[in-house]
């Protein structure tokens, strides 16, 4: 081994990139391939197809009666090794290649049982189809699109194949030449079919890159000689031993089986440890910022990070950037990773100005008021929120201020330019217009349980999960929550800003009830309302869907539930404006204008015999077809006595935050008088009363209470991360960033 050692370290250097030693940036090297030799190899003719693949269980199905006369064995059973050739045209080595007593198939024979054994194909339990493969089916007349087979059942694999390790036959466990011909001499005068699992493929560090498509090979656009290995996998690249290198195993199993085998641990010293498995394609993130280009595409139609890409689309539609910030810039001018934030709210500020009753809208300039109205519309228009900005700054320096000082301390901070602003929109329906949409009953109902009426909602649920807490503070929670969720409906519906409904075309014609429902239905499928939503009336479309699609809508199943004239009489009319013009009640909103203007039906001639207004037709199809049965569960909007004395209690604790005990138990009876606003935090701000009616020693109203209490209740869960709500325009996401 001296002058001639058949193991040479083979080093990788990668230009222009380096690695922080601590002391300073070296240039990476790596020495991954002195024993991974085969990670480049792929098929003879092949330029991305690897040669060794990584180690799989194939499980065949082997018929006796399948086999040709000529194959049959003359003399079955003289010499035990001949037998088995004969019966299934396969030969056993002594010894396995990597593990002695692995039986190991050394050579088949054209056309025998073993050659044309047949696979045994996995059963999915979901027969759903996706979209590609209902596809793939109509233009494939070869393709059964509704096979229960998945797509990891091969079709034409031939049978078993040399190199092959025998692990189960019949379903018992074979270690050892001498226990497989024997068990399979059991099989021959049985005469019966039977099935044989084989080991396919070699362990690390024995195989070839599975993607050479993708990294390693030398059409990829991942070259080993320009990348090397670490800068996807980490690890330590110098080392030349497995527990040097910092493989990082899977899960415990894993670990406990390394430490045996090959003396693993964790070393602590080398702080870039590889990704284990699951977390492999994390690493894309380095260079690939906007993920997008990690979708499959006509040269990669393979996904190449599709568990990245899946978690990316995860994160975006259930809105954990909402309370979450995930900034992908280090400066202004340095890109580290995905950009997750949310956008600045130019959009909210401006809304606040033009609806709240006291921020003196009325009483600004026309050219002040169409400026806002404009950043309403169009909030990147940087021209108009300057000049809005500058307004509101020289209207705080006026002897007499036209807007209000809320406006001045807390919206207008928010019209100054942000450094590297975020692109997304709060993931949550705008609740700034909330008395216009929903009722009490119904968003008391919404607010405790999401699921209770959409089980498909993403919207988490935040009361009644009590199973961590045992004794008083399960008995607390239940206590305080009801009255938590009642705050939250008073503060919602005591700011809600006024919001005008788009009233119904004129010119139209009359038509029955059920005319409208049959033409709505029809318009819903052909507008395109499938494609962002699901309705219990089209199940089949699902099935069109891809694999772990998240679908963009809410599923309107339950729709007239929602909106139940009974309950809520302004509903149908909030969802006819929604339908008509979905920008009227939050600008922002991902909801396209489907442009649905009034349609003129024509007769043969040419003349029109009848205008029909489809918006109408939608709504009426929406009320007529979309019950599930919901209703409230137990609302509670009205206190009891002993809720009372909880609400009390509870506004109480939270008062005791700013105030000596003394001091809130006073501002509890009284409220907060108006000459001590001074320095109040904003929720205390909704407890200030007259300094003659705090004098006077009149009770504060359960409803200023409940409140104060809803607006705390907001800040606590961070409502306002997801949801545009009034008060809360200049609010901090309440996670870690």
């Amino acid at each position: 081994d001296a002058f001639n050692s058949p193991r040479k370290v083979q080093n990788l250097w990668s230009d222009g990139l380096e690695q922080n030693y601590n002391f300073k940036n070296v240039r990476r090297f790596d020495r991954c391939t002195t024993c991974h030799q085969a990670m480049e190899k792929t098929l003879p003719g092949t330029a991305d197809k690897p040669a060794y693949v990584d180690e799989s269980l194939v499980t065949f199905v082997i018929d006796p009666e399948s086999a040709d006369e000529d194959g049959k064995a003359s003399n079955v059973g003289e010499i035990l090794g001949l037998a088995i050739d004969n019966f299934l045209g396969v030969g056993l080595e002594d010894r396995g290649l990597l593990d002695h007593d692995d039986v190991t198939i050394s050579f088949i024979v054209p056309d025998s049982l073993a050659a044309k054994a047949r696979q045994k194909p996995e059963v999915s339990g979901d027969t759903n189809l996706t979209a590609t493969q209902l596809r793939e089916s109509l233009f494939n007349p070869n393709i059964n699109a509704f096979s229960a087979v998945t797509a990891s059942s091969e079709v034409g694999v031939p049978g078993l194949l040399v190199g092959d390790v025998i692990e189960r036959i019949d379903g018992d466990p074979i270690r050892g030449r001498d226990r497989a011909i024997f068990r399979l001499q059991e099989l021959e005068r049985q005469g019966k079919p039977f099935e044989i699992t084989v080991r396919r493929g070699l362990p690390e560090p024995f195989v070839s890159h599975p993607r050479l498509d993708l990294y390693v090979g030398s059409l990829s656009p991942h070259k080993v000689a320009d990348f090397a290995c670490t800068i996807c996998h980490e690890g330590q690249g110098s080392a030349t031993d497995f527990k040097w290198a910092s493989h990082t195993p899977n899960d415990e199993r894993q670990k406990k089986e390394w430490a045996e085998k090959y003396g693993w641990f964790d070393n602590h010293h080398w702080i870039y440890p590889m990704s284990p498995q699951r977390f492999i394609e994390s690493t894309c993130l380095k260079c690939h910022h906007d993920v997008v280009e990690l979708e499959p595409s006509e040269r990669f139609p393979e996904p190449p990070a599709p568990t990245l890409t899946h978690g990316y689309n995860v994160i975006r539609k259930y809105g954990c950037y909402g309370c979450h910030e995930v900034n992908g810039y280090d400066g202004p001018d340095k890109r580290i990773g995905p950009d997750m934030r949310l956008e600045p709210q130019f959009y909210a500020a401006a809304l606040e100005i033009a609806n709240n009753p006291q921020s003196g809208f009325d009483n600004l300039s026309e050219e002040g008021q169409s400026l806002v109205r404009d950043l309403i519309e169009n909030p990147e228009n940087q021209i108009a929120r300057h000049k809005l900005y500058q307004i509101v700054l020289e209207d705080k320096l006026a002897d007499e201020p036209k807007l209000s000082a809320d406006i001045h301390k807390r919206i207008a901070p928010l019209l100054k330019d942000v450094e590297v602003p975020g692109s997304l929109a709060k993931p949550g329906p705008s609740l700034r217009f909330v008395t216009d949409k929903l009722d009490d009953a119904f968003l008391y109902d919404w607010i405790r349980e999401p699921k209770h009426f959409r089980p498909s909602t993403r919207m988490p649920q935040f009361f009644g999960l009590w199973n961590h807490l045992e004794g008083e503070s399960k008995a607390k929670a239940q206590e305080y929550e009801p009255i938590e969720i009642l705050g939250l409906v008073s503060y919602l519906k005591d700011r809600s800003q006024p919001f005008e409904q788009i009233q119904p075309a004129s010119g139209i014609s009359e038509s029955t009830p059920e005319e409208m429902v049959d033409r709505g239905k029809i318009l819903f499928q052909e507008r395109g309302c499938l494609a962002c939503h699901t309705h219990k009336d089209f199940p089949d479309a699902t099935a069109q869907r891809e694999a772990r699609e998240i679908v963009q809508g809410p599923d309107l199943s339950g729709v007239a539930d929602k909106f139940d004239p009974q309950r809520n009489p302004e509903g149908p009319a909030w969802l006819y404006t929604w339908i008509k013009r979905p920008t009227d009640y939050h600008s922002r909103t991902v909801m396209p204008d489907l442009i649905l203007e009034p349609i003129q039906h024509r007769d043969a001639a040419g003349e029109v015999t009848m205008t029909t207004d489809p918006v109408a037709d939608i709504v009426a199809y929406l009320m007529a077809n979309s019950s599930v049965g919901w209703t409230p569960q137990d609302p509670v909007l009205e206190l009891t006595a002993k809720q009372r004395e909880a609400l009390n209690a509870l506004t109480l604790e939270h008062l005791t935050d700013a105030f000596y005990v003394k001091t809130a138990e006073d501002y509890l009876k009284k409220g907060i008088p108006s000459s001590r606003s001074a320095g109040l935090k904003a929720a205390e701000l909704d407890l200030l009363v007259d300094d003659t009616d705090y004098d006077s020693g009149a009770e504060l109203s359960d409803e200023r209470k409940l409140i104060y209490v809803g607006k705390k209740t907001i800040a606590k869960y961070g409502c306002y991360g997801c949801h545009d709500i009034p008060g809360f325009e200049d609010a901090k996401p309440i996670g870690t960033g």
